[in-house]
C-alpha cells in the first residue's frame, strides 16, 4: 500500500496549503539531483522534512488523520501523473481480463 504524505494530501486538496516562505541552504549536489530528475524543490524539501518528522514520531494525530483520507488512486496520480496511472490501470485491466 502506498503511504500518503502531507505534501500529497495538500496538493490533492485534502486540507489547505498553509505555507511560509523560508530561505534554507541546501547542499549543491542535492539541488543538482533534484534538478536532474525534474523534481519540484519545494515539494521535495517538504517530503524530506515530513519523513524526518514521521521517523521521529512528531506528527500529530490530526495530521495523520488527514493523511489517511487519501485514496490509493489519488496517491498514484500525484506520484506518477495521471497519464502514467491511466496506462498502468489499463494494463492491469487487460491482464485481469485476458489472464496475462
Amino acid at each position: 500500500m502506498v503511504k500518503c504524505s502531507i505534501v500529497v494530501a495538500r496538493n490533492l486538496g485534502l486540507g489547505k496549503k498553509d505555507r511560509v516562505q523560508i530561505r534554507p541552504s541546501i547542499e549543491k549536489f542535492l539541488k543538482q539531483i533534484i534538478d536532474l530528475n525534474g523534481l519540484d524543490l519545494s515539494n521535495t524539501i517538504n517530503v524530506a522534512v515530513e519523513n524526518y518528522l514521521r521517523e521521529k514520531q512528531y506528527l500529530t494525530s490530526e495530521t495523520m488523520e488527514t493523511l489517511e483520507s487519501c485514496s490509493v488512486i489519488e496517491k498514484q496520480i500525484f506520484e506518477c501523473g495521471i497519464d502514467s496511472t491511466a496506462v498502468q490501470l489499463h494494463e492491469n485491466l487487460i491482464c485481469k481480463c485476458f489472464g496475462r
